[in-house]
């Protein structure tokens, strides 16, 4: 059965807050990379401006087809006023083999990324963005949204499946009260396993032993490590 999922209405406001698409231009759509024959899959389908922005002036239908998949056919509906992105959950890919899901929408069409379907996969691919700036980096504030926005349009609008808001900490850029800001939006966010916030930062040195260096980690310390003085 096909289920269609939209973004909360906090994640809709955020995207139409801080990236109020125009007149749709194309469709974004994203397909899982690895897949298995009968499993159900999920399709991230966006309609975007011509600056990558989710749409709110779209009004109509997205169709999107595979012959290869059950149904072979979707229609999905937008109405004005909100963020055109949506999930489709339910599909299934009848056979092992190489394919491509298609949308048809502003009369073209737009492909999604391959799929590979295989039985009993023995590995899967899982796409992100590890290293992503908020206003909170205090780098380029002016080319940055928020927290918040990083992690909706990396999830509805890119249609990943994680994410890593790895903002500046060295050389006075950030101090106990954003570094919990920066845990908390993360920590809010992190859905698995549909979609996982990681944990990270990004601290800087000078001197010989100088430049960026990302942290990962796998849970939020009490406050981040750097020696930015000692290079």
């Amino acid at each position: 059965m096909i289920r269609l999922t939209h973004p909360s209405p906090f994640e809709s406001r955020v995207m139409a807050i801080e990236a109020p698409g125009g007149p749709a231009e194309r469709v974004s759509l994203v397909a899982p990379t690895i897949a298995a024959p009968g499993e159900e899959l999920c399709l991230k389908l966006a309609v975007a401006d011509a600056m990558g922005y989710p749409s709110l002036e779209f009004e109509g239908d997205v169709v999107i087809r595979c012959q290869r998949a059950e149904p072979g056919e979707i229609v999905i509906r937008f109405h004005r006023g909100l963020p055109a992105v949506a999930m489709v959950r339910g599909v299934t890919i009848r056979r092992e083999g190489l394919l491509r899901f298609e949308a048809e929408a502003l009369g073209r069409r737009f492909f999604a990324n391959p799929t590979s379907c295989i039985g009993s996969p023995a590995s899967r691919i899982y796409w992100g963005d590890p290293h992503v700036h908020t206003v909170l980096s205090d780098c380029h504030a002016h080319r940055c949204r928020s927290a918040n926005f990083c992690y909706v349009a990396g999830r509805w609008l890119a249609g990943l499946d994680w994410v890593a808001a790895a903002d500046h900490v060295s050389n006075g850029r950030c101090e106990l009260a954003r570094w919990k800001e920066q845990a908390a939006a993360s920590d809010a966010f992190n859905d698995p396993p549909e979609f996982a916030t990681l944990p990270a930062y990004e601290a800087s040195f000078k001197g010989g032993a100088g430049g960026d260096n990302n942290v990962y980690m796998t849970r939020w310390p009490d406050l981040f490590v750097e020696g930015y003085d000692e290079g």
